[in-house]
């Protein structure tokens, strides 16, 4: 798992600099019951085993300050995809291995079913990881 330090986010605020955006991600803005309401924008995903964006409130309704927030916490999720599809892939690798010994043809077809589910969460686990370049071109549209 990929832990998040300052640099790391240092390193992010520099690249969306780059790209022409002032992103602070720090919660200092946020006041205690901004932090549960900043809590409530993500939902855990159990088939994938990440936290998904579920905004209450519209991203133009949002301030920057929220906007901010709800950012650096999807860096924070977008930061443990890599380790996930590792983990996942891992069991796919175990599963083959016991396909190509596998001898029950019942047995077979679940284990192609499971392998073909996990390659499936590895597949939309790609797509929320790229989701941050759409998040950042609304954040550059409303900046």
């Amino acid at each position: 798992m990929m832990r998040i330090t300052g640099s790391l986010i240092r390193r992010l605020a520099d690249g969306f600099a780059a790209a022409g955006m002032r992103i602070g991600f720090t919660m200092k803005g946020l006041a205690m019951g901004d932090k549960e309401w900043l809590d409530r924008q993500f939902v855990r995903d159990m088939r994938l085993g990440i936290a998904l964006p579920s905004l209450e409130t519209d991203w133009d309704e949002m301030s920057r300050t929220q906007q901010e927030a709800v950012l650096a916490r999807w860096e924070e999720v977008r930061g443990t995809i890599p380790e996930r599809i590792i983990r996942l892939e891992d069991t796919i690798r175990t599963k083959q291995d016991r396909l190509y010994e596998e001898e029950d043809f019942a047995v077979s077809c679940r284990l192609n079913a499971e392998i073909a589910e996990l390659a499936s969460r590895i597949h939309d686990l790609h797509i929320w990881f790229r989701v941050q370049q759409d998040l950042d071109e609304e954040t550059r549209r409303h900046s």
